[in-house]
């Protein structure tokens, strides 16, 4: 059987990748291989997006502690802009999903060519002038806030143009490649910004310009992936689409570790006794760079081991620092470093859970890819907001009726939202449908093993239609509102196709047409 790989660059435009060795698809072998351009820009992206958002970059002013002149109302514009356009294009994407003009060009926000490069050069003037006004400014003023919030409205635009434009990226790329982009992106990230910050005011001025430039530049030579990624089968004009179950839990388990990460922040910035000095922040991503690596390499290590990617090693590791990060930041006031890692940790890992996930989501499922990336990073951008809303809210509360230790009651607070949402909004038995196990089969590919599974195991037409719905981990109730038929129906047609393929449960369908080599 000839397995059709991910969308590659039109004639003329080639990316080089990195070699890796040849893998075996059912008879027929492969290159493999991780983009560059996907490996720079993403990196790139990833590192511009922190440097502008957290609280140890360089939008942090030297007029009160934590730079809440200049960055917090840059933070908070940045986000709020970009929750609208992305959670938007999500919503655009629900109703018309692929839908295109009658040009042939995609129509809404982002879309590749002119409108990106305008997004980009707003982004990155508005970044390297707040980094400007974060070193400039020496006191605290009204214009210098508005001019702040400004700019951050700008910087939201580019955050939500470059959040869409890599998702239809990231999902046109077969599992190996996307994990392996995303993975090393998201550790190299952090040695960027350890750069700019060591650096001094150029080399932060220059990373916040010219990172998107470099992002975007990447973009350009994979916008041909980008388009077919989000050129999905459309139907009916205007019709709402259901909201996926799926994709919900993902987005709700996001918001819960984000507003929990960016609340208790929050707190120990306005609360903490013990700040982290300045002069440490470059070893602090740096730290945070050795961490990420190291638990990347041993989850990917477990998955060799046991031939399956399993996304659920990620998301253990991020809960587990998450915990104790927020514990530290009250048991541990006088190693601030310590839990200062460990949650910039947690943030990365659950950020290449949701990644992954969002991308097991569009291929298993055939979401459109604005829908799966814009809504679940939409939501993560609304938990910021929501987090920093709330800490605020609290401290200027603790300022009126006097000083009162909060810090272990929040971190308490922390750690149970954090266990709920890793035990009833995503649990780890619910990663199992979401994570990716078909690990070398993009969309194509996994049409072509349910044909062949069902020609070779004599199932009916309508049992292979159910079968290749079945095989994308959708429910009995999906599959009855496509097919137009009954839900009683649709369990006839499992049934007798698990008796012809001698499976008793979905999980057991999705083991029969995993690839038995596992990953290499």
């Amino acid at each position: 059987m000839t397995h059709q790989d991910s969308p590659s660059p039109s004639a003329g435009q080639t990316t080089p990748t990195i070699p890796v060795a040849e893998e075996s698809v059912h008879g027929t072998s492969r290159r493999a291989g991780v983009p560059w351009a996907v490996l720079v820009g993403f990196s790139c992206f990833a590192s511009w997006t922190n440097m502008l958002l957290c609280f140890e970059g360089p939008l942090r002013d030297q007029i009160v502690y934590g730079g809440g002149v200049v960055h917090d109302p840059f933070f908070f514009a940045s986000l709020l802009v970009a929750t609208v356009l992305l959670l938007g294009a999500a919503r655009r994407a629900r109703r018309r999903p692929g839908a295109a003009s009658p040009g042939g060009k995609k129509r809404g926000f982002a879309a590749s060519g002119a409108p990106l490069a305008l997004c980009v050069a707003l982004g990155a003037v508005a970044a390297a002038a707040g980094v400007l006004l974060a070193a400039l400014a020496d006191q605290d003023t009204a214009a210098l806030r508005l001019t702040a919030s400004a700019l951050g409205v700008a910087a939201g635009i580019g955050f939500a143009a470059f959040t869409l434009c890599w998702g239809r990226v990231i999902a046109s790329l077969a599992l190996r490649p996307a994990l392996l982009s995303m993975g090393i992106a998201l550790c190299v990230q952090w040695p960027l910004l350890s750069a700019a910050i060591a650096g001094g005011l150029p080399a932060k001025v220059a990373a916040a310009a010219v990172l998107p430039l470099v992002s975007w530049g990447c973009l350009t030579k994979l916008a041909p992936r980008a388009s077919d990624a989000a050129a999905q089968p459309a139907k009916a004009k205007g019709q709402v689409l259901p909201l996926d179950g799926s994709l919900c839990r993902i987005a709700g388990s996001l918001f819960c570790f984000s507003a929990v990460i960016q609340f208790v922040w929050t707190c120990h910035i306005g609360f903490g006794e013990s700040p982290l000095d300045e002069g440490f922040f470059w070893m602090l991503f740096l730290a945070v760079f050795a961490v990420v690596l190291a638990v990347a390499a041993v989850s990917l290590a477990l998955m060799q081991r046991r031939k399956s990617y399993r996304t659920e090693f990620f998301y253990r590791a991020s809960f587990l620092f998450a915990v104790v990060a927020c514990a530290g930041l009250d048991v541990l006031p006088a190693a601030p470093l310590l839990p200062y890692v460990g949650i910039y940790a947690a943030y990365a890992l659950i950020m290449l859970t949701m990644w992954t996930l969002a991308w097991s989501v569009v291929f298993l499922k055939g979401i459109n890819p604005d829908r799966a990336f814009g809504g679940v990073f939409g939501v993560q951008f609304a938990a910021f907001i929501a987090g920093f809303s709330a800490a605020k809210v609290l401290e200027w509360a603790m300022s009126a009726v006097g000083g009162i230790p909060l810090l272990p009651w929040i971190s308490v607070a922390s750690v149970a939202i954090l266990a709920c949402a890793f035990c009833f909004i995503l649990p780890e038995r619910d990663l199992l449908e979401l994570s990716p196990r078909l690990t070398r089969l993009n969309r194509a590919g996994l049409d072509e093993r349910c044909e062949a599974l069902a020609a070779q195991h004599g199932l009916t037409a309508r049992e292979t239609e159910v079968f290749s719905y079945l095989a994308r981990g959708r429910d009995v109730g999906f599959i009855e509102q496509e097919l137009f038929i009954s839900r009683n129906t649709v369990n006839t047609h499992r049934k007798n196709l698990y008796r012809k393929l001698g499976i008793h449960t979905q999980q057991e369908l999705l083991s029969l047409i995993e690839e038995p080599e596992g990953i290499d």
